[in-house]
């Protein structure tokens, strides 16, 4: 590709490569548990980032990952979790919109955070950001 594509998609793919040698390097000396939640940790906001994409980067098979998490919460509980927790903050600290929030926090469809974000939580996303807000005001 040539001009300002070509620079997009070469720049992309830089972005990319920094991206892998970084984790990388950081997780290097951590056990193949913590480098895949450091992982999680980094690419939850990504709408399109799937369990496959940690088998795939750590060269992995979706049941070799399952094993590693067999005592505790599943990849796709801690996924998720992340997510609700993130949304959690954002709409106690922010006045973006809830669909917003929830792809901010890597849902591509609002119905679908909006059912997690009930089924985690016990409370719509809205009823969180006014609980949040009225327990601030109480302390302050």
């Amino acid at each position: 590709q040539t001009g300002e594509a070509g620079y997009f998609s070469a720049l992309a793919l830089f972005y990319s490569i920094m991206d892998v040698v970084s984790i990388k390097q950081k997780v290097r000396a951590q056990t193949l548990r913590e480098q895949v939640l450091f992982y999680i940790d980094i690419h939850f906001p990504e709408s399109n980032f799937k369990i496959s994409n940690i088998c795939t980067f750590f060269n992995i098979s979706h049941s070799y990952l399952c094993s590693l998490f067999k005592e505790g919460n599943t990849v796709k509980d801690i996924l998720i979790k992340k997510r609700i927790s993130e949304a959690k903050r954002l709409l106690a600290e922010s006045d973006l919109l809830v669909g917003e929030i929830g792809r901010a926090v890597g849902f591509a469809n609002i119905d679908h955070f909006m059912k997690a974000f009930k089924l985690h939580t016990g409370m719509t996303a809205a009823q969180y950001r006014r609980f949040s807000r009225n327990r601030d005001d109480e302390n302050n």
